[in-house]
């Protein structure tokens, strides 16, 4: 029986990266919802997606808060993040929204707080489960060619050198997420460092119009991923496959 070279589309990748973040974020979550309640919030997680939310506007507000809110808020709200009930995270959004004819201008802040409703510095494991993630899809798809996901979505990463099903070596898969993660990360490092050369309040960052900034340096990055999620939906291999000489392929039996 030999396996057809189809390459992969949209939705099985989608559903693949689904299952993947299932298994990676629900656990994380489970492990934030219990250390939120053991340090009283100092730790918090709210970047898995799976969770649900409640928010509720608030009249009284911590003081000295750090970095200062923007002059004048008008809108405050606090957000409750929870797994199945047990909370995972607690955010207070102070923000100021006017309105010039039709459209509409908001600065904000957001703080993280504890189940005292104070102000904490919370530890974020948001970080190192995308860490956790990476380091899940790269493994696996190096040492089998998919991960659990890509196996429910009947896919594969392939060294496309072969044209056979075997998965590609270190170095090219190395090169493949260099390409993947290399205009996000250069990306963000720039956006980190003007942030950090200008200020990283709300006042600071509507002065110096960051916003408008942050667009037309995410610009190149937006329209390269846009050009690979074409190439992608269409089935053929994006820019990160090519250069890397592999291949995402599905799983067809004669």
């Amino acid at each position: 029986m030999k396996a057809e070279r189809l390459r992969a589309g949209f939705w099985r990748r989608s559903f693949s990266l689904f299952i993947d973040a299932i298994l990676i974020f629900i656990p994380f979550q489970i492990i934030a919802a219990v250390l939120f309640a053991l340090t009283a919030g100092h730790v918090q997680f709210t970047a898995g997606g799976f969770d649900t939310s409640v928010c509720y506007k608030v009249t009284g507000i911590p003081g000295d808060l750090k970095p200062p809110p923007p002059a004048n808020f008008n809108v405050a709200q606090v957000c409750k993040k929870s797994l199945f009930g047990a909370e995972t995270a607690r955010l207070l959004t102070l923000a100021r929204v006017t309105k010039d004819g039709n459209v509409t201008y908001t600065i904000s802040e957001t703080y993280s707080l504890g189940t005292s409703n104070e102000q904490i510095d919370a530890w974020s494991l948001n970080w190192p489960a995308y860490l956790v993630l990476l380091a899940y899809l790269f493994a696996f798809k190096l040492r089998k060619g998919g991960t659990l996901g890509d196996r429910a979505a009947k896919i594969s990463v392939v060294d496309d050198t072969l044209k056979t099903n075997l998965p590609p070596p270190i170095k090219q898969m190395a090169i493949r997420y260099a390409a993947i993660l290399g205009p996000f990360l250069v990306t963000a490092a720039i956006i980190l460092a003007l942030a950090k050369t200008i200020g990283t309040t709300a006042e600071d960052m509507a002065k110096y119009h960051c916003l408008v900034a942050a667009f037309a340096l995410m610009a190149p990055a937006l329209v390269y991923y846009l050009i690979c999620l074409v190439q992608i939906v269409r089935k053929t291999d994006p820019y990160w496959d090519r250069w890397a000489m592999t291949a995402v392929v599905r799983h067809i039996q004669k």
